[in-house]
């Protein structure tokens, strides 16, 4: 094949919680969701200014916020515990995060103190590199074992080490959909994030180009996959 990805060399703790915000784009149009008080699931929008700047409008004066990213229309909470869902589908963009994980944060006074958002899920990054130049348009991830990866999801507002739990409508497959142009010869890096999972049997990436080209790579090696753990 004239494409292949690059082995995993190692395993390592690279994720920091304060500065997590710094991944979220303002041109992703991404959204901070928050249950405040008698408030129900108020939606953040960030600053055009500084992308790690939220503002959203807020009834009377809570005691205590409780954050969640990303925001979803139908998310419920029951106390700190909020219900939403991962999609199967991901944004694929090289050298970053296309969509940021899962992520959730509790503050008392966020206006004054900030929030210091952490994340709730685990990412592998994985290398594509093509002899000839082309456009990838999606890679596909699934567990060799049929790892449930998206559906609807549990994660605690109020811990400083929330995990994303699967609990409905799961799915095993995650799509990574975009246009990236490829030089011949260079290495793109891609990051895909997942709710922490223990792949016994590995998993397998499948990239599809412009031209509908496909190349699939498994790895058979089991991988316990935890929250802020970034697989290499």
């Amino acid at each position: 094949s004239d494409k292949q990805i690059d082995d995993f060399v190692n395993v390592y703790l690279s994720l920091i919680d304060a500065r997590m915000l710094t991944f979220i784009e303002d041109e992703n149009g991404d959204l901070i969701g928050c249950f405040a008080g008698m408030n129900v699931n108020l939606a953040f929008t960030n600053s055009k200014e500084d992308p790690k700047t939220f503002t959203g409008s807020v009834l009377g004066e809570p005691d205590l916020y409780n954050f969640y990213f990303p925001f979803n229309s139908s998310a419920t909470a029951e106390g700190t515990i909020v219900t939403s869902v991962l999609p199967v589908e991901q944004r694929l963009e090289t050298g970053q995060y296309g969509t940021p994980p899962p992520m959730t944060a509790q503050s008392d006074d966020p206006t004054n103190k900030g929030v210091a958002f952490h994340n709730a899920c685990g990412l592998i990054r994985f290398g594509v590199r093509s002899n000839n130049s082309r456009t990838l348009v999606k890679a596909v991830f699934e567990g060799n074992n049929g790892e449930s990866v998206t559906g609807k999801y549990t994660m605690d507002m109020a811990s400083e080490k929330p995990e994303a739990k699967i609990t409905a409508n799961a799915g095993t497959v995650i799509e990574m959909k975009g246009n990236v142009e490829m030089d011949g010869g260079k290495l793109y890096p891609f990051i895909v994030a997942l709710p922490p999972t223990s792949f016994e049997k590995g998993f397998t990436i499948t990239l599809t180009d412009a031209n509908g080209c496909e190349m699939t790579k498994t790895f058979t090696k089991a991988l316990n996959l935890t929250r802020n753990l970034a697989v290499n």
